[in-house]
C-alpha cells in the first residue's frame, strides 16, 4: 500500500466522521444552516465514505491470497456488518438517557478516533508486505 494510498484511507475516513458531525449541529442551527450542514453532510462526508470503502476493498483484494479472497470477505462482512444490531440497541439505549444530538455526535467521534487505528504500526506494516 503506496503513501499516497494510506493517505486518502485516513483523510477519507477522517472527513466522514468530520461530518458526520454535521448532524447533531442542523439539529441547533436555524432551518437555512440546517439544510446547508445536512447538504455537505451528504455531499462531503458520503462521498469521503465511498471513496474509502473503494480503498478498503481494493487494499483487501490485493493483500488477502486469491485462494481465501471470498472468505476473507466474507469474513470482513460478517464482523463489520454481524455488530450492527448491537450498535443499534447501545445507541438506542444511550440516546434515550442522552438524547440523539448527543449521541450521534458521540459516534462521530468513535468515527474520526478510530482513524487513529489506520495511523497506527499495524496498518503500516501493511503497507510494506
Amino acid at each position: 500500500m503506496g503513501l499516497r494510498r494510506r493517505a486518502t484511507l485516513l483523510a477519507t475516513s477522517f472527513l466522514h466522521g468530520f461530518t458526520a458531525l454535521f448532524v447533531p449541529l442542523a439539529s441547533i442551527a436555524p432551518a437555512a444552516g440546517a439544510i446547508l450542514l445536512l447538504a455537505a453532510k451528504q455531499l462531503f462526508g458520503d462521498s469521503a465514505f465511498a471513496v474509502y470503502s473503494i480503498h478498503k476493498l481494493t487494499l483487501r483484494q490485493t493483500r488477502a491470497p486469491e485462494g481465501v479472497l471470498g472468505r476473507v470477505n466474507a469474513g470482513m462482512n460478517l464482523m463489520s456488518r454481524g455488530v450492527l444490531p448491537i450498535g443499534a440497541l447501545v445507541g438506542s439505549f444511550v440516546a434515550a438517557r442522552i438524547g440523539i444530538a448527543a449521541t450521534i455526535a458521540i459516534g462521530a467521534c468513535g468515527i474520526m478516533l478510530a482513524t487513529l487505528w489506520l495511523a497506527g504500526p499495524a496498518v503500516r506494516r501493511v503497507a510494506h508486505t
